[in-house]
């Protein structure tokens, strides 16, 4: 397989991140192919600096491959036809359920809300709740 080249666009494309920052990207790597469990599936990636995720899978992607997601068991199955199914199985991130993400926490105190930051250690001689 050959290695994918870097390709101009032909336009801009602009955009903002999920943090505000503002990004430009005018090439992409087309001809990539993404592998899960040994089946191939062809992508267009478009590269972005940013160190918080490995890949980025836009829901054109994601419909063109069949993909049925689910959020509960952290997994996405690939249905597409003459292919076998795949499933791609996510690792936990050890974040526990009822935590707000940091771009709804910066939305709420941009609107007034008060935040605190706590940490908390879980042993025998945590106090309470309450008591804090």
């Amino acid at each position: 397989m050959t290695q994918p080249h870097l390709t101009p666009l032909g336009y801009d494309l602009d955009f903002v991140m999920p943090r505000g920052e503002r990004c430009y990207v005018s090439c992409v790597y087309p001809g990539c192919s993404m592998l899960v469990d040994d089946v191939v599936m062809p992508a267009i990636l478009i590269p972005l600096d940013i160190v918080d995720f490995d890949v980025i899978l836009g829901t054109y992607w994601l419909h063109y491959n069949r993909a049925n997601i689910d959020y509960y068991g952290m997994s996405v199955t690939f249905h597409r036809p003459g292919l076998p199914e795949v499933t791609f199985v996510g690792e936990s991130s050890g974040v526990r359920h009822g935590i707000i993400s940091t771009m709804r926490a910066k939305k709420l105190l941009t609107k007034g809300c008060q935040g605190y930051l706590a940490h908390v250690v879980l042993n025998d001689n945590t106090p309470s709740v309450e008591n804090v």
